[in-house]
């Protein structure tokens, strides 16, 4: 629905802070097609267990989808409005992994991405809607079913 000649999204729960919006449009605005966030870790004990899931995820999504992104789970994307269009147009996954998917098919449509590190600070005033066994099933299930449709 978004009308500008950028466009994005962030998610909700402001793990990384909305202040990084305006370096996100500042490069999407140069010679780049989309700038997605590559996320820097605030290691404490309380978020061990979101890093290890994160650094596990990528290593594996690295292995199954060689990608030249780093972190394609981040929820802070922006893009060129008229480059990301025809790519949106054929993405499938309603949920989570819709972020390795757009990453994956933006890279396939041969647009240009670069990653912006972001401080990521996990916030424990709120619920996670993380499952932990189902997502992390689902997750590999779901990327095991993107790799072999690449390769029809």
């Amino acid at each position: 629905k978004a009308k500008g000649k950028i466009v994005g999204f962030v998610d909700i729960d402001l793990e990384i802070p909305a202040w990084y919006i305006p370096r996100f449009v500042e490069s999407v605005n140069g010679k780049v097609d989309g700038a997605v966030a590559r996320r820097v870790y605030d290691l404490n004990f309380n978020g061990i267990v979101r890093w290890v899931l994160s650094k596990g995820y990528i290593w594996i999504r690295q292995q199954v989808l060689t990608l030249p992104v780093h972190d394609t789970e981040a929820g802070y994307k922006f893009f060129k409005r008229d480059k990301i269009l025809p790519v949106l147009k054929t993405c499938k996954e309603p949920r989570w992994f819709w972020d390795t998917e757009i990453v994956a098919k933006a890279l396939q449509q041969k647009l240009c991405l670069i990653e912006i590190p972001v401080i990521f600070v996990r916030r424990h005033d709120k619920t996670s809607t993380v499952h932990l066994v189902n997502d992390v099933v689902e997750y590999l299930a779901k990327l095991w079913k993107y790799r072999k449709e690449l390769s029809l």
